[in-house]
């Protein structure tokens, strides 16, 4: 068996054993089941990808270590999302941005965020968080 057929045995016997416990862990900490769903699917995903689920023996720690970090990136867009919404919020209506930019500067501002979370811990400890 190669290690790509391994591989994605291990995903698939994670993906057919776990789904729904993972889909009600998420639940139980968002509050709303689509959301849950989707950090799920990216949770399968990302394992998916990562090309090391031979080696797991744990799956349940190994799926919330995962789902964890998602969830952080979740927790973070959403307050990203809500600092640019309120800044809308307190600006001249003439001068906000059209509706088919706003969606081009989220993704402007997560990425920003994203490489200001690159940074070294020391400079990153003076970046205000949210």
């Amino acid at each position: 068996m190669t290690d790509d057929s391994a591989h994605l045995n291990a995903v698939d016997a994670l993906y057919s054993k776990h789904p729904d416990w993972l889909v009600r862990w998420l639940r139980s900490r968002l509050g709303c089941a689509h959301n849950a769903a989707d950090l799920a699917q990216d949770t399968f995903t990302r394992i998916l990808a990562s090309r090391d689920a031979t080696t797991v023996n744990e799956p349940r720690a190994y799926l919330t270590t995962i789902a964890k970090s998602l969830m952080v990136n979740w927790y973070r867009r959403q307050a990203l999302e809500h600092a640019y919404l309120d800044a809308l919020a307190h600006i001249p209506e003439t001068e906000v941005p059209a509706p088919e930019q706003h969606l081009i500067i989220l993704e402007t501002l997560h990425e920003i965020d994203r490489m200001l979370d690159s940074l070294a811990p020391k400079v990153r400890l003076n970046r205000p968080g949210f």
